[in-house]
């Protein structure tokens, strides 16, 4: 690969990178608002925003540069290798999850995942539109 590949390669990651975790913090901050706006008058919407969040964050922890980040800690110094790239690995579940997480290009199970997400959001956005319909919420 030559370098001038290699360099936009890596900085499209890091742009990738930059907006998926700007976008899951966005969702969080807005799941926290809504869920305090909401007051326990609909806790269906509350934990339908919260498992939309969990999937979210997800989403970002296995992202490819992420995880390849935390590695090259791990190569470069053993005790912030074994915080950031063994202990991060337990937290997160890797071992379970790392199949059902990490996307591959052109599979089946990215495929399924990536399906069950857009349905998961389509039907969550349906719904708030739907509670705010019925309470009159603009």
């Amino acid at each position: 690969m030559r370098e001038g590949t290699f360099l936009c390669l890596m900085i499209c990651k890091w742009m990738e990178l930059a907006a998926l975790a700007a976008l899951t913090a966005f969702m969080i901050i807005s799941c926290v608002q809504t869920i305090i706006a909401l007051d326990g008058r609909a806790v269906y919407l509350t934990v339908l925003s919260i498992i939309a969040c969990v999937l979210a964050l997800l989403n970002l922890i296995f992202n490819n540069l992420l995880t390849n980040l935390r590695f090259s800690v791990k190569t470069w110094s053993l005790c912030c290798g074994r915080l950031f790239y063994d202990f991060c690995n337990i937290l997160i579940c890797d071992c379970i999850l790392r199949k059902l997480c990490l996307d591959r290009f052109c599979s089946v199970p990215t495929a399924l995942k990536w399906s069950f997400k857009i349905v998961f959001l389509a039907i969550l956005i349906g719904l708030f539109k739907d509670w705010k319909k019925k309470n009159n919420i603009t």
